[in-house]
């Protein structure tokens, strides 16, 4: 059976919805990977940061935290591993 050009299920539309939902579980994979574990170090050094008495325990926090954005960006994070 010769279904034409004009059907909704040609290969051009096979191949669009495919690669959609290859991009997609790629983002999402992204989001579960590497931006849910950033989300939960940040809040845990901004407790820290809170939860410090000394002047000096703040400042080691701080520092942990500009690291932590400091490793997110590409190519700069692979400097402080």
């Amino acid at each position: 059976m010769d279904y034409g050009t004009d059907t909704l299920f040609n290969d051009e539309f096979l191949l669009f919805m495919i690669a959609m939902i290859l991009g997609s579980f790629i983002v999402v994979a992204l989001f579960v990977n590497f931006i849910i574990p950033f989300k939960e170090e940040r809040a845990y050094i901004k407790m820290e940061m809170e939860r410090s008495y000394e002047e000096e325990e703040y400042r080691y926090w701080r520092r942990e935290l500009k690291y932590l954005y400091l490793r997110s960006i590409p190519l700069v994070g692979r400097f402080f591993r």
